[in-house]
């Protein structure tokens, strides 16, 4: 499968950063899973590269995905005999409770929106629960005004140039299936992006050919 730029990234300073520097000299023959045990142990204990303890259980988990796949590929290629991070054991994630705004938060929390030009954005994350990245990805033919739906089809993602590492915003796919979703949206917000829509039109009309969509 093709990673997403932004997955891959995230991959690749995963294995710089924390694989490579412990096991990175290490022979394939010689790499066990007490040895790749004890890098996860100490990962969760004191891994944080600015040298502030540990690394949350999620992403020793991170560590984990990447080297499990790259243990696999050895695998696969016959270059080991079997994948020595199968039988490690990852640290218990501990969930967070999430906690939804109250009513009056909510109502707080719009009234300070009301002189915010992106007002509408804040909206569709309060109001469908997308992701930052979905929101700003969103267009206007995503946007069904009579059915009142909004359709979540990519995000917008800083990402880093493989070759150049020079960072910049693309329009990424989302990614799993799942991610790909049709939200009923209440009337306050359909009302809101139609505002939007409008103050847009004006500004697109004053800047001119200087407007960049």
């Amino acid at each position: 499968n093709v990673l997403r730029a932004k997955t891959y990234e995230s991959y690749e300073a995963t294995a710089r950063l924390h694989i490579y520097p412990q096991l990175g000299k290490i022979k394939l023959k010689d790499l066990s899973t007490n040895r790749i045990q004890k890098l996860y142990n100490y990962k969760l204990k004191a891994g944080r590269v600015d040298g502030q303890g540990g690394l949350a259980p999620r992403s020793v988990e991170r560590i984990h995905t990447v080297l499990h796949k790259a243990l696999e590929q050895a695998v696969a290629e016959r270059k080991i005999p079997h994948n020595p991070a199968k039988a490690t054991t990852l640290p218990t994630r501990e969930e967070k409770e999430i906690r939804a705004l109250t009513r009056e938060e909510q109502e707080r929390f719009e009234a300070s929106l009301d002189r915010e030009r992106l007002k509408a954005a804040f909206m569709v994350g309060l109001y469908a629960g997308l992701r930052r990245g979905e929101v700003l990805g969103l267009m206007w033919d995503d946007i069904d005004f009579e059915n009142n739906t909004i359709a979540v089809k990519r995000a917008l993602l800083r990402v880093k140039d493989k070759e150049t590492k020079v960072s910049e915003l693309k329009l990424e796919p989302l990614k799993s299936k799942k991610s790909y979703r049709l939200i009923p949206c209440p009337e306050e917000l359909i009302t809101a992006l139609r505002k939007h829509k409008a103050k847009q039109a004006k500004e697109k009309l004053k800047a001119g050919p200087m407007y960049q969509d």
